[in-house]
């Protein structure tokens, strides 16, 4: 499968800022907070919720991208950061599969 196909196929559904502050605001409207409220549990879903965005915060990266397009397709970030990496060093990919197939 041609790797420059597949990624343009696939895009991000949303931008990856947006949705970081779309997943808070879920969260601060679930069930879980209902419960907490009903249980006095307040003040742990909000260190629970401090604690996600400081997740969400830690992984803002150079992959940020591939983990927007992997949650909005329903994959696995592995796949296409493995394929990002075949896309960025296509002579070093090209260069092992010429040795791997003199052995």
């Amino acid at each position: 499968m041609d790797v420059r196909y597949f990624v343009s196929r696939i895009q991000a559904a949303e931008d990856p800022e947006q949705a970081a502050a779309k997943a808070l605001t879920l969260v601060r409207r679930s069930f879980s907070k209902y419960l907490a409220e009903r249980q006095n549990a307040m003040q742990a879903f909000e260190e629970k919720v401090t604690a996600l965005q400081a997740v969400i915060a830690e992984g803002a990266d150079a992959n940020v991208d591939v983990y927007a397009i992997a949650a909005s397709h329903g994959l696995t970030a592995e796949p296409l950061t493995a394929v990002r990496a075949r896309m960025e060093e296509p002579n070093k990919v090209g260069r092992q599969r010429l040795r791997s197939s003199r052995n």
